[in-house]
């Protein structure tokens, strides 16, 4: 199962970056993951599982089929899309005054109900 999850994912970067450069940037990208699995969660109890669910998969943050965690595949620069989204996210939440408190609820209230109390959405 791990061996086909890396023939997948390894045949679809040879895609965007070429088969010199792809088992370089495959296993540059599961060190990152693991890294930042040590790093920010838990420890991985299943390893196998880890690798195809987190470790080895391609994370697009937007659009843009090259983008990988917000790098563009075979060029290793910051994904313009994914830079754009985030100034557009900066505008939006600079748009909200900075006394209104955000609301501590759910996004998506239950049907019927409002949201509660003197706050904005985010």
């Amino acid at each position: 199962m791990v061996e086909a999850k890396v023939r997948t994912e390894l045949a679809q970067v040879i895609g965007f970056a070429g088969p010199a450069d792809a088992p370089q940037i495959l296993a540059d990208r599961r060190a990152q993951r693991l890294e930042n699995q040590m790093r920010l969660g838990s420890p991985i109890t299943d390893p196998a599982g880890w690798l195809i669910g987190r470790g080895l998969p391609q994370i697009r943050l937007c659009a843009e089929p090259r983008c990988d965690d917000g790098t563009l595949l075979g060029s290793g620069r910051d994904c313009p899309r994914c830079e754009d989204r985030q100034a557009d996210s900066r505008a939006t939440t600079g748009s909200r005054p900075p006394s209104t408190p955000r609301c501590p609820e759910p996004r998506r209230p239950s049907v019927g109900r409002p949201p509660t109390g003197n706050c904005t959405r985010p």
